[in-house]
C-alpha cells in the first residue's frame, strides 16, 4: 500500500452540513499541478501560487482533473488519452502507488490512505510534493500535487446527543491540501479527571463517540467534521464544594486533539454552566443541563 494528496483554496467561510460533514465553499476546487510532457525534454511547469483559483491544462494535457474522495485520489483524464498507467511519485523519486488504465476508462481512483481499527494499524503519506506521472506507450506526462494537511480546532459546543451527557463535540478543519484524520481527544485541567490524559500512540484506531465509521474520520482539504471524544470533560463531583456550580459558573480547560502527522491540536476551552444539575451514570457525579463553549484567543495551535 501506498499514499497521496490534493490541494488547497480558501475562498469563503460559508459551510454546508452534509453527514455531520462541512464543506467549506472553497472544496469543489479540483488540484490541478504543473503538467510536464516527458516526451523527449525534462522541463517541469509550476503550480499556481494561489490555492483560491483553479488553473486550467495546456490543450495537450492528458489530465483534467484530480480530487479527493475519502482516501482516494480520483483523476480524470481527457478523451482518447492513450494512457496505460498512472503513477504517484513520492517527494524522495520513490514509486508510492500506481494503477493500471482499464482501456477506454477517463476516471482513475488512486489509493492513498488507510485505517485499519481492526489490526490496530494505519497507513498514511509523508507531507510534500509529489509528482503524478501519466504514462503512455512511448510518452508521459506529469503534474504536481502539493500534499500538506493542515488541521485547525474551529469551535467547540455542547454535545447532546445520546446519554453521553458533560461531553463536547469539538470541530476540526483542515485548511490543507491533502486529506487526513484526527484520532483521539485529551483535555488539561478539565473538571473531569477521567478526561485528563496523555495522547496515546494509537493513531490507526479513532477513539471517538463520533464520527463511529473509521473512514468518517478522513477530513479531505476544505473539509470541517465534528468529533467527540470518549470521556466528557464536564463532570463533577458531588461535594458541598461544587454545590453552585451550575450557577452561571465558568471553567477553562485545554482540550489536546491527536492528529496522524504534525503537532497536536492544542486549544483552551472556557464554558459557562447553567441550568439544572443531572446526575452521570450510578456513580456520585453530575453535569449541567445547558453547557456554553467557546474557545478562547491566543490558546489554539495548528497540526501541519
Amino acid at each position: 500500500m501506498m499514499l497521496g494528496k490534493h490541494l488547497k483554496s480558501h475562498d469563503s467561510e460559508s459551510e454546508q452540513c452534509v453527514s455531520r460533514r462541512r464543506l467549506l465553499a472553497w472544496s469543489g476546487t479540483a488540484i490541478v499541478g504543473g503538467l510536464a510532457g516527458c516526451a523527449g525534454n525534462g522541463n517541469q511547469g509550476n503550480n499556481s501560487d494561489s490555492p483560491a483559483t483553479t488553473s486550467s491544462p495546456s490543450e495537450d494535457s492528458v489530465f483534467e482533473e484530480s480530487r479527493f474522495d475519502g482516501p482516494e485520489i480520483v483523476v480524470t483524464l481527457s478523451q482518447d488519452h492513450g494512457v496505460s498507467r498512472l503513477n504517484l511519485i513520492a517527494p524522495d523519486g520513490s514509486l508510492y502507488t500506481q494503477a493500471d488504465v482499464a482501456e477506454g476508462a477517463t476516471t482513475v481512483r488512486l489509493r492513498v490512505m488507510d485505517i485499519q481499527p481492526g489490526l490496530g494499524d494505519y497507513e498514511h503519506y509523508s507531507p510534500g510534493t509529489y509528482e503524478l506521472t501519466a504514462v503512455r506507450e512511448d510518452s508521459s506526462q506529469s503534474r504536481e500535487l502539493e500534499m500538506r494537511p493542515n488541521l485547525q480546532l474551529t469551535e467547540a459546543s455542547h454535545y447532546q446527543d445520546g446519554a453521553n451527557q458533560g461531553n463536547l463535540a469539538l470541530t476540526i478543519e483542515n485548511t490543507g491540501t491533502a486529506p487526513t484524520w484526527p484520532y483521539q481527544i485529551v483535555y488539561r485541567d478539565a473538571p473531569n479527571e477521567a478526561a485528563n490524559a496523555e495522547l496515546n500512540d494509537k493513531k490507526g484506531i479513532p477513539q471517538f463517540i463520533t464520527p463511529e465509521d473509521p473512514v468518517e474520520n478522513i477530513i479531505g482539504p476544505g473539509e470541517a467534521i465534528d468529533i467527540v471524544g470518549n470521556t466528557p470533560p464536564v463532570v463533577f463531583t458531588d461535594d458541598d464544594s461544587t454545590e453552585r456550580t451550575c450557577d452561571d459558573q465558568t471553567v477553562e480547560f485545554t482540550a489536546v486533539v491527536g492528529t496522524v502527522v504534525g503537532s497536536p491540536l492544542e486549544q483552551e476551552i472556557e464554558v459557562t454552566l447553567s441550568g439544572e444539575r443531572s446526575g452521570v451514570g450510578t456513580s456520585d457525579t453530575y453535569t449541567c443541563s445547558e453547557i456554553a463553549a467557546e474557545l478562547t484567543d491566543g490558546g489554539g495551535t495548528d497540526a501541519s
